[in-house]
């Protein structure tokens, strides 16, 4: 068994193994080990009677995205303005241009397959406006705060930034309320994205801080501070799905963005 164990090696909300033939029962679920990678979902404790997935492998899905680079992106919008959805996932924003680099391969339509830890490939002064959601808590301080900066770089003066992600805030409310309250106040969202193997508060802290490649979390001093270092004045903090600009309205695809800014870029 501990054998067996050691080739056990956890990537992100599953396992995988790679053993030679052999049959490994985990929980009462019996897998035949061959060369190929097995991914097994296991959520909750070994006295589970339920095991479902949070987030299930897709093959590759053989993406074509719609453009193939930043001037064929320009060159079409050369009329109209120009506005970037980064780490779009599987939301695809129609007028948008569509950013991702579809490393979990499930994204069905994209405009630009590309790699966010890489500068942008549009030239400085290019872009009207840009939109990220529930992204920039995936990075770390510094990785958040050069894309913050190459976001900056490639729009227009005036241009606009608008950032959504959760609170920091929220998350530690949610862990002070009574039992019976938060209960009621997360069953909605743990059936919508099939959390419901969380059984404690504490537990859904560690996983808001631990969980699906989250690095740093933010509340609105913590936002402020850091986009204060990259020298940006003008900023403002928002409410969900408003917007003094009108392209940036109704644009947040889940409840639990409450902490929204949206940087202007000066002259």
């Amino acid at each position: 068994m501990k054998k067996i164990l050691e080739t056990i090696f956890s990537v992100k909300n599953r396992t995988v193994i790679n053993e030679k033939e052999k049959i490994l029962t985990i929980f009462g679920i019996k897998v035949i080990l061959s060369s190929v990678p097995i991914y097994i979902y296991i959520s909750g404790s070994e006295n589970s009677e339920e095991v479902k997935p949070s987030f299930p492998h897709k093959e590759p899905s053989g993406l074509i995205p719609n453009f193939s680079s930043a001037q064929e992106v320009l060159e079409k919008y050369k009329d109209s303005a120009v506005k970037l959805h980064v780490g779009c996932g599987m939301v695809y924003k129609p007028g948008w241009i569509n950013i991702d680099n579809n490393s979990d391969n499930n994204i069905e339509k994209l405009d630009l397959n590309l790699d966010l830890a890489n500068p942008l490939p549009f030239p400085d002064n290019s872009v009207d406006f840009i939109f990220n959601e529930h992204f920039l808590e995936h990075l770390t301080v510094d990785e958040g705060k050069r894309a913050v900066s190459e976001f900056m770089r490639v729009l227009k003066p005036h241009g606009v930034l608008r950032i959504a992600m959760p609170d920091l805030k929220n998350t530690v409310a949610n862990y002070l309320k009574p039992k019976e309250q938060w209960i009621a106040d997360t069953k909605e969202l743990f059936e919508k994205f099939h959390l419901t193997y969380i059984k404690t508060q504490a537990e859904n802290l560690n996983i808001a801080f631990r969980s699906w490649g989250h690095k740093w979390l933010y509340d609105e001093e913590e936002l402020a501070r850091r986009i204060e270092e990259l020298g940006f004045k003008k900023y403002v903090f928002c409410e969900l799905h408003k917007s003094m600009h009108a392209p940036l309205n109704n644009l947040e695809t889940r409840k639990e963005s409450t902490l929204i800014v949206e940087i202007t870029k000066g002259e």
